[in-house]
């Protein structure tokens, strides 16, 4: 399952492009690789405070357990003191860019956790 949006900002700022792709499972299609294009100076990836919000707001909803979790309106509103709109008021928004110090860049300082894939390794046990 692939699902790709583009959120245009204000008239003539930038555009946040979403891509939603499929779990990483034997047979799935869970990647997909791009090209950007660029003027050689690094490239600059930026959080979304939008959906740093949304988020925030709605991680109560979140459950780890198995089976289905109640998503309808009612359950909804009733977990969260009768919200049912998770669009960000701009206290929200502002509470995001103050957490992130005003600087919504990802930092460039990646690095290896774990050894990568190599042909020929035996399959990763599954928990």
């Amino acid at each position: 399952v692939k699902f790709a949006a583009v959120v245009q900002h204000a008239a003539g700022a930038s555009a946040t492009r979403f891509l939603s792709i499929d779990k990483c499972l034997p047979q799935r299609d869970f990647m997909q690789l791009i090209t950007v294009d660029g003027d050689g100076s690094p490239p600059v990836l930026r959080y979304d405070a939008e959906w740093i919000a949304v988020l925030r707001s709605t991680a109560h909803l979140f459950s780890n357990r198995r089976g289905r979790v109640p998503l309808d309106p009612q359950a909804v509103g009733r977990a969260s003191g009768g919200r049912a709109d998770f669009g960000p008021s701009e206290e929200e928004l502002s509470s995001v860019l103050e957490a992130a110090g005003g600087d919504l860049a990802v930092p460039l300082d990646f690095a290896v956790t774990a050894p990568p894939y190599q042909h020929g390794d035996p399959p990763a046990a599954q928990p």
